[in-house]
Formats: C-alpha cells, structure tokens, sequence
C-alpha cells in the first residue's frame, strides 16, 4: 500500500519543491492554505501531513490541533531551523517531528521515511518475529512455545509491534490507535499496560524486548 502525504505550504515553489521530491516514493498531495488543508483532510485519508510553521491566518499550531483532533496522523513541521528549540512544545500536542528551513532534500526524505507509514496490521494467520509467535485465529501467543496469557489491551500492543518490529511508535499514536482516544499527558494507562506487557515477555523470554524511547515513546 502506497503512503499518501499532504504537503500544506503557502510558499508555492517550496511546496512544488517538496512534491517533486516526495512523489517518486509517495502519493502526493498539495494545499496552499490551512483553510484548503483543513477541507481536504476532512474528505480524505494522509499517512503524513507536512506544514509549514509559518502559516497565515490559522496558525500552523491551530492546524495541527484541528487535524490531531481528527487523526492520528503523522505530522512534520517545516521550521527555521533557530525556531526548532522554543516550538518542543509542539511534540506533546500531535506534531511527530520538525524539518528544518533552509531545507534539506535528505534531511526531508529521511524524516519523512523514519516518521509515515501505514500501519496496516496484517490480517495473517499467524505473526512471527524470532520465537514469538501470535496466531490471529485463535487469539493466542507463545514464546517459544510457551503460551503467554494477555490482556485484550495487551494483544493489541503487543500485534502492532509484533507487525513492525524496530518501528517506533509514539505514546500519542499507541494510546489513539489502542484507545481511541486523544492522549493526555499525565494519563497513566498506557504505561501501566506496556510495564505489564514487557514483565510478562521478559518472563517468558528472558530478554527484555519492548524498547522506551526516552521522550518519544517504543519500539519492539
């Protein structure tokens, strides 16, 4: 499946520039305006949004606010590079990472690959990475063989990371995608569910294997 992008930027030949750059490896789209973006995105499916920070009228962190409401897409904000520091903010109410201005054509692609995906969870059978194994029919998963019993929460983690192993996933995405609610800051439910996930691999396989990503969120 191939990953559909919306590039929101008043800059015209920046935007062209970002398209050009993006559309060998992803479908995409353009909007010139956030009240445009705003109409597209209700009317159609991103994987990523990319915004220029220096939008007019409805501000780039009103953008993301009306979108973030909407979605658990991933959203990139294009910064000079000097403005990065004091907008950190921004990761704690839905933006997934900055690119910075004057840009940079690998620096875009590279963000953009380590940050859209998907995510479409397999309809297999059966999921196995390594000795991990989690059969979808029966609703069941083994360590080597050895069946681990799981919480539905915990089945749902636990077959999104086993679906992209290495594959970091923030807390605002996990806790949108597993709850279906908008994350809040101090809410401690998804940490209680992936302490309680991670003690019970490391039982069954001695190994430590749901990884945090200090300030970001995990990977598997």
């Amino acid at each position: 499946m191939s990953c559909r992008l919306l590039i929101v930027d008043e800059d015209v030949s920046k935007n062209n520039m970002l398209k050009e750059l993006l559309e060998k490896d992803y479908e995409v789209e353009q909007c010139f305006n956030s009240s445009e973006a705003l109409t597209v995105f209700g009317e159609s499916q991103y994987h990523g949004v990319l915004i220029d920070g220096a939008l007019s009228k409805v501000l780039c962190d009103e953008l993301v606010e009306a979108i973030h409401q909407q979605s658990d897409v991933m959203i990139l904000v294009l910064l000079l590079r000097e403005e990065i520091e004091s907008s950190l903010f921004m990761l704690k109410n839905g933006v997934r990472d900055f690119i910075g201005i004057p840009l940079s054509a690998q620096e875009v692609l590279v963000k953009v690959q380590l940050n859209v995906h998907p995510f479409e969870l397999s309809n297999d059978k059966e999921i196995r990475v390594d000795d991990f194994v989690m059969n979808l029919v029966s609703h069941s998963f083994s360590v080597s063989n050895q069946e681990v019993q799981l919480t539905q929460k915990e089945f749902e983690l636990l077959r999104l990371f086993l679906s992209y192993p290495k594959q970091i996933f923030t807390k605002q995405f996990l806790y949108r995608r597993i709850w279906n609610d908008p994350f809040v800051g101090d809410d401690n439910t998804l940490a209680v569910h992936i302490s309680r996930l991670r003690s019970k691999l490391i039982e069954a396989s001695g190994v430590e294997v749901i990884e945090t990503i200090r300030g970001v969120g995990f990977r598997f």
